[in-house]
């Protein structure tokens, strides 16, 4: 899957810079989630639509999201734009094009040289 880009219903978005990769395997800068927890309505929420942002991406990377069974919810394959804009939105929908509901979900970014894994939880 793509990366996928949305009209956002404002007239700027800030973004991270992309890391370098060995800030991501220092640590110095580990890959983000906001918000985290996610409440419906957050700022960068637009109607009906919600999403979740991934911060402190390198240029290229392949984030996997699962639920606390395992089971594989999406896949994200990123490309940063520009060299200044390290950041994802995430349309909170599985692969199968059904949204999510709450919970605590896991993410596993893969780039490079490594991989970091967090978590992020959803209340609805």
């Amino acid at each position: 899957m793509s990366q996928r880009a949305k009209n956002l219903g404002v007239s700027f978005v800030v973004v991270g810079p992309v890391n370098q990769l060995v800030d991501l395997q220092s640590g110095l800068k580990p890959v983000r989630v906001s918000p985290n927890p996610y409440r419906a309505e957050a700022f960068h929420d637009t109607g009906q639509e919600h999403k979740v942002l991934f911060l402190n991406l390198p240029n290229k990377a392949k984030i996997s999201i699962f639920d606390v069974s395992g089971q594989l919810i999406d896949m994200i394959d990123f490309t940063a734009p520009s060299a200044n804009n390290g950041t994802v939105f995430w349309d909170m929908f599985s692969k199968d094009g059904i949204e999510v509901t709450s919970g605590l979900y896991l993410y596993v970014v893969e780039y490079d040289g490594g991989q970091q894994t967090g978590y992020f939880s959803i209340m609805q």
